[in-house]
Parts: C-alpha cells; structure tokens; sequence
C-alpha cells in the first residue's frame, strides 16, 4: 500500500512541477487542479495519500515536496495578479489538497465533480 500511495503522490506532483513550467501563472494552477482531480476522482488510494492517510517517511518526503511546488504555483499566481490576494499560498495549497476529498464526495453523491471544481476555481482567482 505505502508503495502505491507514494506512486500517487508522485504522479501529482509531477502534474504540479509540469504545471510550474507553463508561462501563464493562472493556466498553471487550471493545469495542475485539473490533471489532479482527474486522478484523485478516478483513484481513493490517491485521495488517502493527498490528504496525509497514508504514512511513511517516503509519502511525507514527497508530499512536503508537492506542498513546495503547490504553494510555489499560488505564489506566482498570486504575484501576477491572478490569485485572490487574501489567500497566502499556503492556504492556496490547503485549498487544493481538499478538494481530493471534495471531488471524491462529490463523485460517491452523485454531484458532477468537475462543476465543484469550476466553482473553486473561481473562488480562488483574483477578480480583476
């Protein structure tokens, strides 16, 4: 199991750091949230590993590197005018590693998860 959740948490990050690549901050954080939800919605194990159920030493590495790369994409994002100013992007990244739990609900009611993430989405962008 520790293998699988570690297998998980790496794949969104590396949706995460290929998102820090893209030039538009706010396409980034489109990029990332959505790639990222698509497998947690697909995947319970990728749920558990997101929100800390999973343990080890391994996870916790790579997850505090997600969280790294998640809060450097909101402080961009941020910087550019592009996320909501009265979010640090530390609680950007806690925003986003919720909706995993959210998405998975949502999906288990029945409620159309992408429309979820639509509006948090827009919840955390700036308006202009």
């Amino acid at each position: 199991m520790v293998a699988l959740a570690l297998n998980c948490v790496d794949e969104i990050h590396r949706y995460a750091s290929d998102a820090l690549a893209q030039d538009d901050p706010w396409q980034a954080i489109e990029t990332f949230v959505w790639a990222a939800c698509e497998k947690l919605a697909a995947d319970a194990l990728s749920v558990e590993a997101l929100s800390g159920e999973a343990a080890g030493e391994e996870i916790n590495r790579c997850s505090a590197a997600l969280t790294g790369t998640i809060v450097e994409l909101a402080r961009r994002a941020r910087d550019a005018g592009e996320v909501r100013a009265d979010l640090t992007p530390e609680q950007f990244e806690t925003i986003v590693r919720h909706l995993g739990g959210a998405v998975k609900g949502a999906e288990l009611s029945g409620f159309e998860w992408r429309s979820y993430v639509r509006v948090v989405l827009d919840g955390l962008r700036a308006r202009s």
